[in-house]
């Protein structure tokens, strides 16, 4: 994945299809790495409901692909997601 590949809203998920959908927050031009971070350099954030806050980490590119969300639902005219 490189910054091209990444669609305009920014959304990813992992590969496998399991997990959050997560917001790219910042991509670094060398891996991170430290307490509580991945080695990676593709920044996430996503909300986490069980534990009821944000959480941040580091991913390799490897890790994730591009989220394609499905048909938004319209209510009483509107496109709502």
């Amino acid at each position: 994945m490189k910054v091209g590949d990444v669609r305009k809203d920014g959304m990813v998920m992992f590969v496998t299809g399991e997990g959050p959908v997560m917001s790219v927050v910042e991509i670094l031009t060398g891996p991170v790495s430290g307490p509580g971070y991945g080695a990676g350099n593709i920044k996430c954030k996503w909300w986490d409901q069980k534990e009821n806050k944000f959480k941040v980490y580091y991913f390799n590119a490897s890790e994730l692909k591009p989220y394609k969300p499905g048909p938004a639902a319209a209510l009483g005219g509107r496109r709502d997601i």
